[in-house]
């Protein structure tokens, strides 16, 4: 959790999720045990449950871009069949779908802030061999949870009665 969770007051009448703002899976998840055994709330979505289109600055939900966009269809295809992923060697996101497969830089963009961004990298450093192991040791379930409180909480819950050091150098 380290550094990443943290929130910003006084910007907006609500604090601001600065880290993370959601779990991933429902299922099989023993942070999900833990915050249910601290009687905290989640509120559940689906993933994705909405998509923005930057270029065209619209917010559309998951299902109906899942019907009427046709490049929404086609990254989520990609990633759900790794068509042609070397198994010689190992290649990026980025290099997979520009070079390998062909895909237009719309879907390339969608992949970037699809998948990527839900890896925490950019296509360019999401290692594809990587990609396979997850999609097939993935056991979460495919749904978003939102914690009623800042996952700080979690961290701090998860602190307590140990030794937390804050601003601290990690070293080998």
């Amino acid at each position: 959790l380290g550094g990443r969770v943290s929130q910003l007051e006084g910007l907006a009448p609500w604090p601001l999720q600065l880290g993370p703002e959601f779990i991933h899976g429902d299922e099989n998840n023993i942070l999900k045990d833990f915050i249910d055994a601290q009687g905290w709330e989640c509120r559940t979505l689906e993933w994705p449950d909405r998509y923005y289109f930057g270029k065209e600055k619209k917010l559309v939900d998951a299902a109906t871009a899942d019907e009427i966009d046709p490049d929404v269809v086609e990254v989520n295809r990609l990633f759900d069949e790794l068509p042609g992923v070397p198994k010689d060697r190992d290649v990026t996101a980025l290099e997979w779908l520009r070079d390998i497969v062909g895909a237009s830089d719309r879907v390339i963009a969608l992949a970037e802030s699809i998948y990527a961004n839900d890896c925490g990298c950019s296509l360019a450093n999401m290692g594809m061999h990587e990609a396979i192991v997850e999609h097939k040791q993935w056991v979460y379930g495919d749904k978003y949870l939102v914690l009623d409180r800042s996952l700080r909480a979690v961290a701090e819950a998860l602190g307590q009665g140990l030794d937390v050091k804050l601003d601290w150098r990690v070293t080998e």
